[in-house]
C-alpha cells in the first residue's frame, strides 16, 4: 500500500528543531538552530565486475553507508543543549533520544530502534558527534555561529502519523505483565487506529510524562481493539499501566495516509 502524496505537507525549514532527551525530565531544545540534516541519507558502495567475454562490466552495488549530517546554530553562552552536544564529541556518547524536527511540534526524524538489520535490534541506533565547531563570527556586528557534525549510527526513520490530544482517552496502555518484552495497547475507539494508518510491524514510539520514551514493534492487532507490541530487544522496563494523558502520545514511523495527518500538527 503506497503512501499518499499530496503537496501541502511540503514544509520549509524555518520552524524545524532538534530536541535532546525528548519527552523526559532532561528533555532540552537546541536554540538557535539555523539548519541540519535529518540523519536519513546514505551512499552506495559499487565496484565494477569484469568477466571474461563480457564487453561490459556490471556494477555491483556491495553496501552502504549513513552520511554524516551537520547542524547550523547561533551560539548562545550557556544553552545546556549546546553544552551537550559539545560533551558528547568529547565523551564519544551516543545519542539515542534525539529527535529532529521537519516543524516543531509535528513530524520528525529521529533513530529507528526496531527496524535495524530487519529486525528488534537492541536499541543501538542513534547519532555520534563528530565534531563540534569552534563559535565564529565573520564581522563585530554578527552572531557567534558554530557548527555540529553527526555521524548516524543505524537506522533513521521519519516519524509522520501522530496521536492528538482527543484520541488520548480512546488509548490505554497495559503492561506486559508475566511476559517481559510483551506489551499490548487497548483501544476504546478502533478507528483512532486505522486513521493512524498503522500497520502490523510498523515502528511506533510510545511517549510518557517524564520518562524515557519506548520503542515498539505493532506485532499484531491493528484491525482489532488490542494492539500486541514488541519492546526494543534489551527493554525490561513495563509500560505504565493506565490511559495516556495530555503528556503522552503515540507517533509511527511508516503511515500509509500521511496526506491525512497534517491537520493534527
Amino acid at each position: 500500500m503506497a503512501i499518499v502524496v499530496n503537496p501541502a505537507l511540503y514544509v520549509v525549514g524555518q520552524n524545524s528543531a532538534m530536541y535532546l532527551y525528548y519527552a523526559t525530565a532532561d528533555q532540552m531544545k537546541v536554540m538557535g538552530l539555523q539548519g541540519m540534516g535529518l540523519g536519513i541519507g546514505f551512499t552506495q558502495q559499487s565496484q565494477d565486475v569484469a568477466m571474461m567475454g563480457m564487453r561490459i562490466a556490471p556494477k555491483v552495488f556491495t553496501g552502504a553507508t549513513y552520511d554524516e549530517m551537520t547542524a547550523n546554530a547561533n551560539y548562545i553562552p550557556g544553552d545546556p543543549s549546546q553544552e551537550t552536544l559539545q560533551k558528547a564529541a568529547l565523551d564519544s556518547t551516543l545519542l539515542k533520544n534525539i529527535r529532529l524536527y521537519l516543524k516543531d511540534g509535528c513530524h520528525f526524524s529521529a533513530p529507528d530502534q526496531i527496524s535495524a538489520n530487519g529486525g528488534l535490534t537492541s536499541g543501538t541506533s542513534g547519532m555520534n558527534v563528530g565534531s563540534y565547531a569552534d563559535p565564529q563570527i565573520g564581522s563585530p556586528s554578527d552572531l557567534y555561529t558554530n557548527s555540529v557534525s553527526f555521524a548516524p549510527a543505524g537506522p533513521f526513520a521519519v516519524f509522520v502519523a501522530h496521536t492528538d490530544p482527543g484520541d488520548y482517552a480512546n488509548i490505554t496502555v497495559l503492561s506486559e505483565a508475566t511476559n517481559v518484552g510483551q506489551a499490548t495497547i487497548e483501544l476504546i475507539d478502533t478507528t483512532v487506529w486505522d486513521t493512524l494508518g498503522f500497520e502490523d510491524g510498523d515502528t511506533i514510539i510510545v511517549d510518557y510524562n517524564g520518562a524515557t520514551p519506548k520503542y515498539a514493534q505493532i506485532a499484531s492487532g491493528c484491525n482489532t481493539d488490542t494492539i500486541t507490541l514488541t519492546l526494543e530487544t534489551g527493554d525490561s522496563t513495563e509500560l505504565a499501566d493506565g490511559p495516556l494523558t495530555s503528556g503522552g502520545a503515540v507517533h509511527g514511523a511508516t503511515p500509509m495516509q500521511a496526506a491525512t495527518q497534517d491537520a493534527a500538527c
